[in-house]
C-alpha cells in the first residue's frame, strides 16, 4: 500500500460556509486521500468536497445543524458507511461517522468524531492552570470533571462500535476534535483501547492545534491575543488522529496557520498524517 494521507480539521461552525474557500486552499496543499471534518454539515461537506475533487463518504443528515457534526471526505468510493449516535448531556447530537476504504486490497476504516467540549479548554492544561492561578481566574473544576465523564462514556461507546459491533478491517484510523488534552484520563483510555497517537512524533509546540493568538478562538483572554510569549502559554491540543497497530506514521504535521496577516481558516489548526503499513516503511509515498 502506498502512503495514505489523512487530514483532520475542526472547521468552526460559525460562518463556516464563508470560509470554505480558505479551508479548501489550505487542505489542497496537502493533497490528502481522506479529510475528517468536525463542526461541518451536509451542505458544507458537499461544498468542500467539490472544491477538493473528493467524495462525501459519510456525514450525518442533521436537520438541527448542530455544531458537533463530523464528516468523512475521500478520494476513493467508500463502503460500509455508518453514522452512529453517541451519548451527550447538553442537548447536542454527537456522532461517530465511519467508512471503509479499499487501498491496494487493504481494508481501512476511517472515522471522524467530535466529543463533548469543556468551556475555556485551556484551563485543562498545566500551563493554563498556572496562568489562571497567577491571574486570579477561578477554574470551574466541576465543569471539567463533568465533561470529562461524558467524554469517557463517549469513548467507551466508540471502542464498542469499532472493536465489537463493526465488521473487522485490516487497519483503523480515527480522527477528530476529541476535546481532551494529552495528560487526561480520556487520552489514556484511548491508548489503552488498542489505538496509537498518530501525531506524537511532532514536537509539543508544533502539535498545538488551538493557538491563543488566533482571533477566531473565542475563549482566549483578550489582553493575550497580541502578547506572543504569554499567549503561547495558552496554546493547547484538542485534535488528534489515532491508528491501529500494523500501520506506521511517516509524517505528522499541524497545518493551517496563515502567513503574516493572512486569514485563519478556522479556530483550530488541521492535522495532516501520512500512513503506510508497518512492514513497508516510508518507501513509495505517492504524495508530493
Amino acid at each position: 500500500m502506498s502512503t495514505l494521507r489523512v487530514v483532520t480539521w475542526n472547521v468552526l461552525h460559525t460562518n463556516r460556509h464563508q470560509r470554505v474557500g480558505l479551508l479548501a486552499a489550505a487542505v489542497a496543499t496537502r493533497r490528502p486521500d481522506v479529510v475528517l471534518l468536525q463542526e461541518s454539515n451536509p451542505r458544507h461537506a458537499e461544498d468542500l468536497a467539490a472544491e477538493l475533487g473528493m467524495h462525501v463518504a459519510a456525514v450525518p443528515d442533521d436537520a438541527a445543524d448542530l455544531v458537533s457534526v463530523p464528516a468523512v471526505l475521500s478520494t476513493r468510493e467508500p463502503s460500509e458507511v455508518r453514522v452512529d449516535c453517541l451519548a451527550g448531556d447538553d442537548g447536542r447530537n454527537y456522532y461517530l461517522t465511519t467508512a471503509v476504504l479499499e487501498v491496494d486490497s487493504t481494508r481501512i476504516r476511517v472515522g471522524s468524531t467530535h466529543l463533548r467540549h469543556t468551556p475555556s479548554a485551556w484551563q485543562m492544561t498545566e500551563t493554563g492552570r498556572r496562568f489562571a492561578r497567577d491571574s486570579g481566574i477561578r477554574i470551574d473544576f466541576g465543569a471539567i470533571e463533568a465533561t470529562t465523564a461524558v467524554r469517557l462514556r463517549q469513548l467507551a461507546e466508540i471502542g464498542d462500535l469499532l472493536h465489537r459491533k463493526m465488521e473487522p478491517v485490516d487497519h483503523e484510523i480515527l480522527g477528530g476534535d476529541f476535546n481532551l488534552v494529552p495528560d487526561s484520563p480520556e487520552y489514556a483510555a484511548i491508548i489503552e483501547d488498542r489505538l496509537r497517537d498518530s501525531g506524537n512524533g511532532a514536537t509539543a509546540a508544533a502539535r498545538a492545534t488551538v493557538l491563543a493568538r488566533n482571533p477566531l478562538v473565542g475563549d482566549t483572554p483578550a489582553h493575550l491575543r497580541s502578547d506572543g510569549p504569554a499567549a503561547r502559554a495558552l496554546d493547547y491540543t484538542l485534535d488528534y488522529q489515532f491508528h491501529s497497530s500494523g500501520m506506521e506514521v511517516v509524517c505528522a504535521e499541524v497545518i493551517g496557520e496563515p502567513d503574516g496577516e493572512g486569514a485563519w481558516p478556522s479556530d483550530h489548526l488541521g492535522l495532516s498524517v501520512d500512513y503506510t503499513p508497518a512492514d513497508r516503511g516510508a518507501s513509495g509515498t505517492g504524495h508530493g
